[in-house]
């Protein structure tokens, strides 16, 4: 589904960073559509331990229907 990604914004601190970044997509019914979410990474022993990605789920709902 993804087509493209641009980082707009990245936040590191320490062994944490939050990544703002807006994708591009292409729903399984060949609808295009952008969307905005938030990546936070966790590092831990120089290695990545965690991944959370937060976007709005109502929103895509709607576009992948």
């Amino acid at each position: 589904m993804v087509k493209d990604l641009k980082l707009k914004r990245m936040f590191v601190e320490n062994e944490n960073a939050c990544a703002l970044v807006s994708y591009d997509l292409t729903s399984p019914k060949g609808k295009n559509f952008s969307g905005d979410v938030a990546e936070i990474w966790k590092v831990k022993d120089g290695k990545l331990d965690s991944l959370a990605i937060y976007f709005d789920t109502a929103e895509f709902q709607k576009s992948i229907a």
